[in-house]
């Protein structure tokens, strides 16, 4: 206790000098200040006025050897707008005969298989979060509403991916041949509508 009572009272003694002493500083600085003698204050002054004066004469020089070139004024650019191109059919840039048949070949089997998962993941996902969401006890949500929406929205979203998937196959294989929309992989999976034809 009175250890603490010593560094308490050192501290507070500490902190009294510490602005006595840079009050005496400034006091030294600014008495150094106030005894120069009239004539060496009247010598600097005199010596500001001329450096200013001398850099104005060099400034109103240097602006008088340079003259501003003004640019010439351009007329305004004026962008015209591209009106789209509306191509016929026959003209879309897909000249390959066998690709459009091609595409709706492949597009059968691999969107379905897509469509399959995909529709069971996203709905079995839905369906089981909607009937936990539905019981009223949290328990018995998590226990028997998870699982069962799991696997009703499971099964039922793999059966209509299934036809899904290959639906979108055929039809944007023949669109649009071996891209992700013909293959039903275009957006996340849970986002996935397996019953919107």
């Amino acid at each position: 206790m009175k250890k603490i009572l010593k560094l308490v009272l050192s501290l507070v003694i500490l902190a009294g000098a510490v602005p006595a002493i840079s009050s005496k500083a400034q006091a030294g600085v600014i008495s150094r200040f106030l005894e120069q003698d009239e004539d060496q204050r009247k010598q600097a002054e005199t010596e500001r006025v001329r450096k200013q004066e001398e850099y104005k004469r060099e400034a109103k020089a240097q602006a008088a050897k340079k003259p501003v070139a003004k640019k010439p004024v351009s007329k305004p650019r004026v962008i015209a707008k591209k009106e789209p191109v509306n191509l016929a059919p026959e003209e879309d840039g897909n000249s390959c005969w066998i690709c459009k048949p091609l595409g709706s070949l492949i597009g059968l089997p691999v969107g379905a298989v897509a469509g399959l998962v995909r529709g069971g993941v996203s709905k079995g996902h839905q369906l089981a979060g909607d009937f936990s969401d539905s019981m009223d006890s949290e328990l018995a949500g998590n226990v028997v509403g998870r699982p069962g929406g799991a696997i009703v929205g499971g099964v039922s979203g793999m059966l209509t991916g299934l036809l899904n998937g290959a639906v979108t196959g055929v039809r944007e294989g023949w669109n649009d041949p071996f891209s992700e929309e013909s293959f039903s992989l275009d957006g996340d999976t849970l986002d996935y509508d397996p019953f919107e034809f």
